[in-house]
């Protein structure tokens, strides 16, 4: 009988080691998903920050250029104290009193948002409306 003990204590001792030993494998599992799920909704997050960004900056221009024809600008907007964290008019090009296309560029946590704005001004007896003939957008990853 008192073989039949001992054998039973390694078999006890050795169930408790694999059990444990699952138990942390499932632990390391969860914690790595919950970390990963995190990081995406953080990249989630600064890619919207970054296109809300570029979109301040190209309703800014367009309100420029209906209050005046010649608006040519370098403005930038930086939302918070890090500077890495921006928008600003990368370019505007003018084709005659009618054409604009500009380019402009938010930036937020690591990701940035281009927006290229082709627009048409049309003026009529005291009053300037604008046509968007086209609006393109990019989200690259900085590097």
């Amino acid at each position: 009988m008192k073989k039949i003990k001992k054998e039973n204590g390694y078999v006890a001792l050795f169930s408790t080691i694999i059990m444990g030993a699952i138990f942390i494998l499932l632990f390391v599992g969860m914690f790595s998903l919950a970390v990963g799920g995190i990081k995406r909704t953080a990249d989630k997050e600064n890619m919207f920050q970054a296109a809300s960004l570029a979109n301040i900056c190209a309703e800014e221009i367009l309100s420029g250029i209906k209050n005046n024809i010649y608006y040519g600008s370098g403005y930038e907007f930086f939302p918070d104290e890090n500077p890495e964290n921006f928008c600003r008019v990368e370019r505007i090009l003018r084709y005659g009193d009618h054409l604009r296309i500009f380019t402009v560029e938010g930036q937020y946590g690591g990701y940035k948002k281009r927006i290229e704005v082709e627009v048409l001004i049309e003026e009529g007896v005291g009053i300037r409306w604008l046509e968007i003939v086209s609006w393109k957008e990019s989200t690259d990853f900085l590097e």
